[in-house]
């Protein structure tokens, strides 16, 4: 190699470090490699060629001229390592990515053969772009874990956080199955799946809430806090990377059924935190290749971030379990100062009913039509206190449950019922649209009724002069769409984002903490709320409850009077 060349080789590797230092897009790095490689050695032709992890064929990124033909079954060969007969006019050059052959950099001249130097230079040229491809994608990480760190600093909602973080590892590891992470929110507790992200199709998870419980053997295998790497051979999971346990995957297996891949390779990482919980963060693959050491590597980088998201998550829930009993501790005061007005009345009805009729007895001019409507008017103030103490008793038995099932239909009469009296004095007129088979709702009977009592309530106060309250209510199959919408005076656009915020309220006597205690039971229960408002023209409330998991298995609609 004469020494002119030899100078121009070196100038370039100083050219693609200064001009690439910053680049943040892997495909023009090798484009613009391509381009000025081929122009130091005045090649015809040239290409450059990926082989996506869990890939067969090898994709043409670019090649000069465009229209150039390239035998890719060789340069899929070649990224393999499987040593192919190259033609003599030919020099490749291979591009590695993730610790793993990725690509190959492809020249083509005139007939000639080469001598050893020129491949020598070739491999030089390609080490370098190697290694700018790396701080490529080192940036890339360094990029995510920032976006992570500075929503972990902003206090955002900790399932949004835990979301951020599984499509974080998803452009980075571009895992092909699914991911998610479980949570133990005590020593020894069972592990919950809180959070898990699909790759394969847009659909949302069904698995959410899923409980999975760890021996103490597997539990202190995993106390070393350090990643695992699985891979399927046959009916079997071998251990790649990392110890015991060898049980993990099997464990945590999505099970594989009509339209659902089967996990191939699997990546799992726990994490501790100093107060106990524990949590599991796992990604699995359909495809062999798409994860390997590089990936399990990249997830650990994550762990001290996934750690403060456990912990976030764990005493953010803590906190909203405080601010729910603190809120049925105020709503139980506030239904009491509201239903004081139509107990009384109905109360206060009855009384001279009742003084009445007794004198009539006793001086004998009782009249049997008198009477009738007299005790008519009494059965129906006995009615309108038992319906009132009725719902209010439903709550309290179903604040006691933990997370159970739940009757849409009779969450929403418990919370009309407890409310009926004071809806009906301001003119308010109730539109129920519940089909009459829904199938069984996620969550206690008493959150349910909280729920549904809380946005009711919330309808009612925004329609003092009258109006119309609708609810309606679809079934989406995996989940139940409620819509709970008012004709009122609407949230003004500038309180729009603040209306969920714990004692933030519109209301001169409110205590802030309605819709704040509607998304610590939806969260609770794995729902999602949406508010739609217009100033002066009403509120929208859409909430998805998620739907019971066996009823989804068994493929049932729900039973008669279900909501």
């Amino acid at each position: 190699m004469n020494e002119p060349f030899q100078l121009n080789l070196l100038r370039l590797q100083a050219e693609l470090r200064t001009r690439l230092r910053d680049a943040h897009n892997v495909h023009k790095v090798l484009v613009y490699g391509l381009r000025v490689t081929r122009e130091l050695f005045e090649s015809r032709a040239g290409a450059v060629a990926t082989l996506k992890p869990g890939r067969s064929h090898a994709d043409l990124l670019y090649s000069i001229p465009r229209n150039g033909q390239w035998d890719q079954a060789l340069l899929t060969d070649y990224i393999l390592g499987k040593h192919p007969t190259i033609p003599k006019d030919t020099l490749l050059a291979p591009i590695r990515r993730h610790a793993r052959h990725w690509g190959v950099l492809a020249l083509r001249f005139p007939e000639r053969d080469f001598e050893h130097r020129h491949r020598e230079a070739l491999f030089a040229l390609t080490r370098t772009l190697t290694q700018i491809v790396r701080e490529v994608d080192e940036r890339r990480a360094r990029k995510v874990r920032r976006k992570i760190e500075w929503e972990i600093a902003d206090r955002q909602e900790p399932k949004d956080l835990i979301y951020d973080l599984l499509h974080g590892l998803r452009s980075l590891t571009r895992y092909d199955h699914s991911a998610s992470l479980l949570i133990a929110r005590e020593a020894g507790g069972e592990l919950e799946l809180v959070a898990e992200q699909i790759a394969w199709t847009k659909a949302k998870s069904r698995r959410i809430g899923l409980r999975f419980e760890l021996d103490e053997e597997m539990r202190a295998q995993l106390d070393d806090g350090r990643v695992r790497l699985y891979e399927r051979t046959g009916a079997n999971w071998l251990l790649r990377r990392g110890p015991a346990p060898e049980q993990l995957p099997e464990l945590l297996e999505v099970e594989a059924s009509d339209g659902v891949p089967p996990e191939v390779s699997v990546v799992c990482a726990p994490i501790a935190t100093p107060q106990g919980a524990f949590g599991l963060l796992k990604i699995s693959a359909r495809r062999h290749g798409v994860l390997g050491a590089w990936e399990a590597s990249l997830v650990e980088e994550f762990l001290p971030l996934a750690s403060l998201a456990v912990q976030f998550s764990v005493r953010t829930e803590s906190l909203q379990e405080k601010v729910l009993q603190s809120e049925r501790k105020h709503a139980l005061a506030n239904l009491t100062r509201g239903i004081t007005h139509d107990v009384n009345n109905a109360v206060g009805a009855m009384l001279p009913l009742v003084q009445q009729m007794r004198e009539d007895a006793r001086d004998g001019s009782l009249e049997a039509s008198m009477l009738d409507e007299d005790l008519e008017s009494l059965e129906a103030s006995l009615q309108t206190c038992r319906r009132i103490f009725g719902g209010m008793l439903a709550i309290a038995r179903g604040s006691a449950q933990s997370v159970g099932h739940g009757n849409l239909r009779r969450a929403v009469d418990g919370a009309l019922s407890v409310l009926g009296d004071s809806l009906k004095r301001r003119s308010i007129e109730v539109v129920l649209e519940l089909p009459r088979e829904l199938p069984t709702i996620r969550g206690s009977q008493g959150d349910l009724t909280q729920l549904f009592l809380n946005l009711c309530a919330n309808a009612r106060d925004a329609m003092t002069d009258g109006g119309e309250l609708r609810i309606a209510a679809v079934n989406g199959g995996r989940e139940v769409r409620v819509t709970v919408q008012d004709t009122g005076c609407g949230i003004p656009e500038r309180m729009l984002e603040r209306v969920s915020e714990p004692f933030f309220t519109t209301k001169s006597e409110g205590n802030g903490l309605g819709l704040s205690i509607c998304r610590s039971i939806l969260w609770d229960i794995g729902g999602e709320i949406e508010i739609d408002t217009e100033h002066g023209h009403g509120t929208r409330v859409r909430v998805s409850l998620p739907v019971l998991r066996e009823d989804r298995e068994d493929g049932q609609g729900g039973q008669e009077g279900v909501g």
